[in-house]
């Protein structure tokens, strides 16, 4: 009978020493996965604010040089406007570099006059091989563009 109650006893220690084993296993599973998801959504919020911030700094420069140009000013003028209200509201990081204007032009849509503006943002990613086509990506870096069709007079923005 001690023998028997002997060898259930080492039984036990055995199962309970290769289940030690997987819970390592398991540990060490759970903390790489919860890295990468870390990872996975810091890319994520980076991106998603430098794109917000520079629809919102095209949209507030379109909207700025439309007010200079419907109070008269002529087309330099309107270019300093918006040329200021982009470097005005730009702010740099590590992550997220300043907005840039990357074109401003007058045009005719639609019988109207219109003011076009573009601007582009660079962001780096903080894991950029979590980004799809990670592999292309120059230095880590993702850029966005955002075009902002303002009807000049009445100042019906067009989203593009």
């Amino acid at each position: 009978m001690k023998q028997l109650h002997h060898n259930h006893i080492r039984n036990v220690r055995l199962k309970h020493r290769s289940s030690r084993g997987y819970g390592v296993l398991q540990l060490t599973i759970a903390v790489l996965l919860l890295s990468v998801l870390g990872l996975l959504f810091a890319n994520v919020t980076t991106m998603y604010l430098a794109r917000n911030y520079n629809i919102q700094v095209c949209m507030n420069a379109a909207i700025a040089g439309a007010q200079a140009a419907t109070s008269g000013a002529d087309e330099n003028q309107v270019a300093h406007v918006v040329e200021q209200t982009v470097s005005q509201s730009s702010y740099g990081g590590f992550f997220v570099n300043p907005p840039e204007l990357h074109g401003l032009a007058f045009h005719k849509i639609d019988g109207a006059n219109c003011l076009v503006v573009n601007t582009v943002i660079e962001t780096r990613v903080p894991a950029p091989i979590l980004v799809p086509y990670g592999d292309r990506l120059e230095e880590g870096k993702v850029f966005f563009s955002k075009t902002c069709v303002i009807t000049l007079g009445n100042q019906k923005s067009k989203k593009v």
